[in-house]
């Protein structure tokens, strides 16, 4: 009965950890769609001076921003880089501004922070 437990114990253990990589490129690929979209809702995964700089270029000129980005991006994982110190991983994209995902101790899930300027040629 005893061995019945720990390993019932070892497996919920083992599967209750996910893959922080992995769970740092869902929120990156989230994000990188909402922007496709136009959709500046998501306060829950992205920091608001990143979603306010995409949503100040849409106000300002909503033609530009769907010929210059809504048709342009793609939103296909290039390369994912882990910042150690950070509790972070840049995430890069095809064509869309690489984004650094940071594990947010409050809400205990992972944000996109910031983005990187001119790492695509989406202009």
């Amino acid at each position: 009965m005893k061995k019945l437990l720990i390993i019932s114990a070892l497996v919920t253990a083992i599967t209750g950890c996910g893959d922080p990589a992995a769970d740092a490129k869902s929120v990156a690929v989230q994000f990188c769609d909402n922007i496709a979209e136009a959709n500046f809702k998501m306060k829950d995964i992205a920091d608001p001076d990143v979603i306010n700089a995409f949503q100040g270029l849409h106000k300002m000129n909503m033609d530009m921003y769907e010929h210059n980005i809504s048709n342009k991006i793609d939103c296909s994982i290039k390369d994912v880089e882990e910042v150690k110190e950070e509790k972070s991983y840049k995430v890069a994209f095809e064509n869309m501004n690489t984004v650094l995902v940071n594990f947010d101790e409050d809400s205990d899930s992972f944000k996109v922070q910031r983005q990187f300027q001119m790492t695509s040629n989406l202009f």
